[in-house]
């Protein structure tokens, strides 16, 4: 074979093969990220519970979502890619319980309903007050 021919050979393949790697950097670059909003609304479909708290993450080259979802008398932690919502992690951090739900009647006519969360050591979690409409129950 003619050398100028090896010559020109090499150089296509050399320039397809940087084409590609081209179009594969431009296609993973266009990958939208989901929003939290959008995250929250999938964890919300596939687990019961409230999300307590959702933060976006970036560890070298992975972008995350980490949630802290609160749900059937469980604390979770979850990871979940910041592309494709999917759940790289998920851990159970403590077992809760209900210690007091109570219903009080504040000003205006609002009902105030009061839940004390304490984990099995006897550790308060959280203490939520919400105020409502209707009547004292």
């Amino acid at each position: 074979m003619n050398p100028k021919k090896i010559t020109f050979l090499f150089t296509f393949l050399i320039l397809m093969l940087i084409i590609v790697e081209v179009q594969q950097i431009v296609v993973e670059r266009e990958k939208k990220m989901l929003t939290s909003a959008e995250i929250k609304r999938s964890i919300q479909t596939k687990y019961p519970g409230d999300i307590k708290d959702i933060k976006f993450n970036k560890i070298e080259d992975s972008e995350m979502y980490v949630i802290d979802l609160h749900g059937q008398n469980r604390a979770y932690s979850l990871k979940v890619d910041a592309y494709s919502g999917e759940i790289l992690y998920l851990n159970q951090m403590k077992q809760v319980y209900y210690e007091n739900s109570e219903n009080i009647e504040g000003g205006n006519g609002k009902i105030i309903k009061r839940n004390t969360y304490l984990d099995l050591d006897g550790n308060s979690i959280e203490c939520s007050v919400k105020g409502m409409k209707g009547k004292k129950t």
